[in-house]
Protein backbone atom coordinates (compact mmCIF):
# COMPACT_ATOMS: atom_id res chain seq x y z
CA UNK A 1 0.00 0.00 0.00
CA UNK A 2 1.07 3.70 -0.87
CA UNK A 3 0.89 5.79 2.04
CA UNK A 4 0.99 8.97 0.05
CA UNK A 5 -1.33 7.40 -2.60
CA UNK A 6 -3.97 6.53 0.77
CA UNK A 7 -3.65 10.38 2.05
CA UNK A 8 -4.85 11.15 -1.15
CA UNK A 9 -7.71 9.24 -1.19
CA UNK A 10 -8.96 10.11 2.10
CA UNK A 11 -8.92 13.47 1.35
CA UNK A 12 -12.02 12.62 -1.47
CA UNK A 13 -15.55 13.05 -0.99
CA UNK A 14 -17.32 10.19 -0.73
CA UNK A 15 -19.03 11.01 -4.24
CA UNK A 16 -15.59 11.13 -5.50
CA UNK A 17 -14.65 7.70 -3.78
CA UNK A 18 -17.40 6.10 -5.48
CA UNK A 19 -16.97 7.50 -8.95
CA UNK A 20 -13.29 6.11 -8.72
CA UNK A 21 -14.58 2.52 -8.16
CA UNK A 22 -17.13 2.61 -10.70
CA UNK A 23 -14.42 4.39 -13.11
CA UNK A 24 -12.12 0.96 -12.08
CA UNK A 25 -15.05 -1.27 -12.60
CA UNK A 26 -15.98 0.08 -16.00
CA UNK A 27 -12.35 -0.61 -16.79
CA UNK A 28 -12.27 -4.17 -15.50
CA UNK A 29 -15.57 -4.84 -17.53
CA UNK A 30 -14.23 -3.67 -20.90
CA UNK A 31 -10.64 -5.59 -20.23
CA UNK A 32 -12.89 -8.83 -19.49
CA UNK A 33 -15.19 -8.50 -22.78
CA UNK A 34 -12.41 -7.40 -25.00
CA UNK A 35 -10.62 -10.79 -23.39
CA UNK A 36 -13.66 -12.81 -24.16
CA UNK A 37 -14.26 -11.63 -27.66
CA UNK A 38 -11.30 -12.22 -28.46
CA UNK A 39 -11.77 -16.14 -27.47
CA UNK A 40 -15.11 -15.83 -28.62
CA UNK A 41 -14.79 -13.21 -31.63
CA UNK A 42 -18.69 -14.24 -32.58
CA UNK A 43 -19.90 -12.75 -29.72
CA UNK A 44 -21.41 -9.47 -29.91
CA UNK A 45 -20.32 -6.55 -27.50
CA UNK A 46 -23.52 -6.41 -25.75
CA UNK A 47 -23.47 -10.41 -25.09
CA UNK A 48 -19.95 -10.59 -23.58
CA UNK A 49 -20.72 -7.46 -21.24
CA UNK A 50 -23.69 -9.72 -20.65
CA UNK A 51 -21.28 -12.30 -19.59
CA UNK A 52 -18.78 -10.50 -18.37
CA UNK A 53 -21.31 -8.76 -15.83
CA UNK A 54 -22.65 -12.28 -15.11
CA UNK A 55 -19.77 -13.91 -14.08
CA UNK A 56 -17.16 -15.53 -16.39
CA UNK A 57 -17.01 -18.72 -14.28
CA UNK A 58 -20.73 -19.37 -14.33
CA UNK A 59 -20.77 -18.79 -18.41
CA UNK A 60 -17.38 -21.31 -18.47
CA UNK A 61 -19.69 -23.58 -16.11
CA UNK A 62 -22.57 -23.54 -18.23
CA UNK A 63 -20.57 -23.93 -21.35
CA UNK A 64 -18.80 -27.05 -19.92
CA UNK A 65 -22.07 -28.29 -18.76
CA UNK A 66 -23.83 -28.11 -22.08
CA UNK A 67 -20.38 -29.95 -24.16
CA UNK A 68 -20.65 -32.81 -21.75
CA UNK A 69 -24.34 -33.06 -22.07
CA UNK A 70 -24.45 -32.61 -25.88
CA UNK A 71 -21.37 -34.98 -27.08
CA UNK A 72 -21.82 -38.34 -28.44
CA UNK A 73 -21.91 -40.79 -26.22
Amino acid sequence: IDIAQMAIIAKLTAAQRVQMAASMIDACERAGVQRLRLRQPELSEHEAYRIVRGGLLNYYREQKQWQHSNSPS
